[in-house]
């Protein structure tokens, strides 16, 4: 797939403009590189214990936006869900997590395209921390494998399930008021989705830890090459798009730089120029319901080094519930015990949850007015509903 003929770079975000459609959400062309080769875009990631199993846990890779009827994944490509045990290291003002080891990874590689019982066909195989398991693009594997392996595979083809009000966002920040529309950019689109589940208490060293998780699309071959990566959503369309803000990278898009380093060890020598963007942007965006929640102290924005460290946080020990994005993050910096899973459901209403509190501080509700996906997730394997037969 490749890019709509004309590329608009609108204030937040890049968005891709082409044939009618304009969309962009969370993670989907988050920065110059993607916009150029969009196979090679992580558009969303969701993590979340298993509803119908307390023993498993969910992570979803969502690429390639706007996929319209593709049905086939990148054989020059590895995509990775990767695992770090996390504990709380700060609370309050400069809020964060001690990353420890080991980094556990879950790795899926496919082949060419083929021709499977007379008609074309993808199959590939994924590395897990207790072997691998082979599967075709398209098909779950069964129980008896996941009873094997510990793991359960669906690759292919399905529907977009994030939602949110892109263009009102855009509007809003620029113009520091709430102008939102309502409009569901990611309305009827599909995507490409990898979805694992597996068992923690066989997969992971401890099945009731707490984790911090990233996904990576890297390159394939002797010398792999991280080429996107996923932490958070929206933290580089919403936070980090904007340059007009930003005194000391004024010219400069950092998303590149920001997805092609290591979440969990962010570089040191790019530290500098990432802080500097989301102490302006999240000063920015606090704004936008005309008054100050979050007070600058020496220019630094209170929540810049939790958001530097941009992966999901999910604890084992708790068990599925709705709604529970991002709320670690959030008693961690309001200095008490969290009360969730947290993670991320597919229905999780994460535009809300996240404007609510970085541009009121959760002392009133903020909303794009998107309350819904295209279709509710479903509560079976592997959760995300059929794509729908939209054309190229």
């Amino acid at each position: 797939m490749r890019p709509s003929k004309s590329i608009v770079l609108a204030s937040l975000a890049a968005l891709a403009v082409g044939a009618g459609n304009t969309t962009h959400a969370s993670d989907h062309y988050d920065g110059p590189a993607v916009l150029g080769d969009p196979t090679t875009d992580i558009t969303d990631m969701y993590v979340f214990p298993s509803p119908g199993n307390a023993d498993r846990l969910v992570m979803v890779m969502n690429v390639i936006p706007n996929a319209g009827t593709t049905k086939w994944f990148s054989h020059a490509l590895d995509y990775r869900f990767r695992l770090r045990p996390v504990t709380v290291s700060r609370t309050g003002p400069k809020a964060g997590f001690k990353v420890g080891n080991p980094d556990i990874t879950f790795r899926c590689v496919f082949s060419d395209l083929k021709q499977i019982n007379g008609s074309p066909g993808q199959t590939g195989h994924c590395h897990t921390p207790k072997g691998e398991i082979k599967f075709a693009v398209g098909r779950a594997t069964s129980e008896k494998k996941f009873k094997q392996h510990g793991i359960r595979v669906f690759t292919g083809s399905r529907l977009d399930p994030f939602f949110m009000d892109v263009e009102g966002m855009i509007r809003s920040t620029k113009e520091g008021r709430e102008n939102f529309t309502g409009i569901n950019s990611a309305e009827g689109k599909n995507i490409l989705s990898i979805v694992l589940e597996v068992d923690k208490r066989r997969m992971l060293p401890d099945g009731k830890g707490m984790y911090g998780v990233v996904s990576e699309v890297r390159s394939r071959g002797r010398r792999s090459v991280v080429l996107d990566t996923f932490g958070r959503p929206e933290v580089t369309n919403v936070i980090l798009a904007d340059p007009s803000f930003d005194k000391v990278n004024r010219t400069i898009d950092v998303r590149d730089l920001f997805n092609r380093h290591d979440p969990f060890t962010r570089a040191k020598a790019y530290a500098e120029p990432f802080r500097a963007r989301f102490n302006a942007n999240l000063h920015q965006i606090d704004k936008i319901d005309g008054k100050i929640d979050w007070p600058m102290h020496s220019g630094v924005h209170p929540l810049t080094e939790l958001q530097l460290a941009d992966f999901t946080v999910i604890d084992l020990s708790q068990p599925f519930g709705k709604g529970n994005w991002f709320e670690i993050e959030k008693a961690i910096v309001e200095g008490r015990e969290h009360q969730t899973s947290g993670g991320r459901w597919l229905d999780d209403d994460i535009c809300d949850i996240q404007y609510s509190f970085l541009i009121a501080r959760d002392r009133k509700k903020i909303s794009d007015g998107v309350d819904k996906p295209t279709r509710w997730a479903s509560k079976k394997f592997p959760y995300l509903r059929k794509p729908t037969a939209a054309s190229e």
